[in-house]
């Protein structure tokens, strides 16, 4: 029992050897056992050692466990108790949360006092949601809610139902969130300057940001920005402002929000605050998109790599998500598979948080020409985020059907997609997929109405301003007025070009080679598009351009395949 714990048995006589000591153990008497463990633990505990308190508050257990009820037990369940809390507490701050519930749990098992009891509570949630064990971590704080409800700690119930209420709007159900925490605002109101009451408005707001209530979410998180500043809480405070500068997002006041993020990301880094710093980097990267996806991917990357690090496997799935976003634009494709299956292997695990990556990944396969193989994963998606209503992540369900119908050729549907209420940043992309379906098939009034809706998202950049011009590009080839349509592709090209967009490149070529009148346009337009679908493997994609332009008899079906273009082999 005192075998120095850091040096494991390996091969096969570790394993028989581990297998005698079962063995022996097994043939001990229940109070030799007990004193077997007490007497370890002793000498664990004599060493001082931090990184054997998962060994110390193991041997205590297993002795409780070992124990006749009475005072004896009593008083290993005390010490065990303090052992399994030290080692979970350890196990956090390592930022290893799997290995903190597995000491919380036990803890619980031997704790009675209600206060205690209400505090192990907590902990399980908060290691349960870093783990991204979302169900667990809404029971622990369903359970923490009603003892200190019982408990009659008014300042405990306010701060559990805020980190119960955010669970929901994390996991996309926004408005019961708003159910939860809207009553327990006006319950805990008295509380005035509270950290916890400050916390939970802030909640709140963010509950509401994500509902879509964008005016209700800013004049809540300011007025727990003013309660915050205060009292000097900069935890509060710069959750609040990273929740104001999304709100601003979606309210279209994107470069207000930007900065207003950028301001909470240096918040949480000087003040040590990871999860927030996480939650930056990952609204910042989402916001970089309409500018440039090189910005984006590296802001999410950095976050990803310091998630991975710190045992956030949450922040460490969002933020995948959106490096798979910037990836996608990029034509970084088999990166984006990698990560995909790397993080994702097996569907049957996925949540709302794996949105994007998963759903871009089949969008990918699509474009590949995969639809068949990915059905079933396609089905299992739609499942899965069916059980998330809030409008970002429906506005990515929409976005990868839009991204499938188009690599399919189902035109028509993609035409039909309604938008409206969707999240901006999502509609800002499917509108340009609605744009391509009308331009393959010379529909003017539809395309006007998907630059229509591109702009009435409200955002900018350079990314954004190069898929309008080309919207607007499309539109005049279509319309007859061939030489404002040539001068404005030209631009929107060379953007495209040097932002490294390259599917967002081949697309708008595609779109040319279908409104110009002029072959020599036609035919360099096509030579483009055919270089990059090449060269990221959609070879069906290709198959389908040529199909379309023998149909309209610009091109022969079968030409050589063409050189790749320099312009393919952009990377950021």
């Amino acid at each position: 029992q005192n075998r120095d714990p850091r040096s494991p048995e390996r091969g096969q006589y570790g394993f028989v050897q581990a297998l005698i000591r079962e063995v022996a153990y097994g043939t001990l008497a229940r109070r030799d056992r007990r004193t077997r463990h007490i007497a370890a633990a002793r000498y664990f505990e004599s060493l001082g050692d931090e990184e054997l308190a998962g060994v110390l508050a193991t041997h205590y257990l297993d002795a409780y466990r070992a124990s006749d009820a009475g005072p004896e037990a009593d008083a290993l369940a005390a010490q065990a108790r303090i052992a399994l809390r030290a080692a979970a507490e350890r196990a956090a701050s390592l930022h290893s949360p799997e290995q903190a519930l597995d000491y919380l749990k036990p803890a619980l098992e031997v704790t009675r006092d209600p206060a205690e009891r209400a505090t192990l509570l907590e902990l399980g949630g908060a290691a349960a949601r870093n783990a991204a064990r979302h169900d667990e971590a809404q029971q622990f704080f369903r359970d923490a809610v009603e003892t200190h409800r019982a408990l009659g700690d008014r300042r405990g119930v306010a701060r559990s139902v805020a980190a119960l209420g955010l669970m929901y709007t994390l996991i996309g159900r926004a408005p019961e969130a708003v159910t939860i925490l809207e009553p327990a605002v006006a319950e805990a109101a008295d509380l005035d300057e509270a950290p916890e009451m400050i916390a939970l408005t802030a909640t709140l707001a963010r509950a509401y940001v994500f509902a879509d209530d964008y005016a209700r979410a800013l004049m809540l998180v300011d007025q727990a920005l003013v309660a915050a500043e205060k009292i000097d809480d900069v935890s509060i405070i710069t959750d609040a402002v990273l929740t104001k500068g999304t709100a601003l997002l979606f309210s279209a006041r994107y470069r207000e929000g930007l900065v207003l993020l950028a301001g909470g990301l240096q918040l949480a880094e000087a003040n040590g605050l990871v999860a927030s710093e996480l939650r930056a980097r990952l609204n910042i990267s989402f916001l970089q998109l309409p500018d440039d996806a090189r910005l984006a991917l590296a802001t999410a990357g950095v976050g990803l790599d310091r998630a991975r690090r710190l045992g956030f496997r949450d922040w460490t799935t969002q933020l995948a998500g959106n490096m798979a976003t910037a990836e996608h634009a990029l034509g970084h494709w088999d990166d984006l598979l990698a990560k995909a299956d790397a993080l994702l292997s097996d569907l049957s695990g996925m949540n709302s948080d794996a949105a994007e990556l998963v759903g871009l990944a089949l969008a990918v396969r699509a474009l590949r020409g995969e639809e068949g193989g990915i059905k079933e994963s396609v089905a299992l998606f739609d499942q899965v985020m069916a059980g998330a209503p809030a409008t970002q992540e429906q506005s990515i369900v929409l976005q990868v059907h839009a991204w499938i119908d188009l690599a399919a050729g189902r035109f028509a549907d993609v035409k039909a997609i309604n938008l409206a209420g969707a999240e901006p940043s999502n509609a800002l992309v499917v509108n340009t997929i609605i744009g391509h379906a009308a331009a393959l098939t010379r529909d003017a009034p539809r395309m006007r109405a998907a630059l229509q809706g591109f702009v009435e998202t409200g955002l900018h950049g350079r990314w954004a301003n190069a898929q309008r011009q080309a919207l607007e590009a499309g539109i005049a080839g279509l319309e007859g007025r061939q030489d404002a349509s040539r001068s404005a592709y030209r631009e929107a090209l060379v953007q495209l070009r040097e932002l490294g967009a390259v599917r967002d490149l081949a697309l708008a070529s595609m779109d040319q080679a279908f409104v110009a009148e002029d072959p020599a346009i036609v035919a360099v337009a096509v030579e483009e598009a055919r270089a990059i679908w090449s060269s990221l493997g959609a070879n069906s994609t290709l198959t389908r351009v040529d199909e379309l332009l023998a149909a309209r008899a610009r091109v022969p079906a079968k030409s050589a395949p063409a050189a790749r273009s320099e312009s393919a082999s952009v990377k950021a």
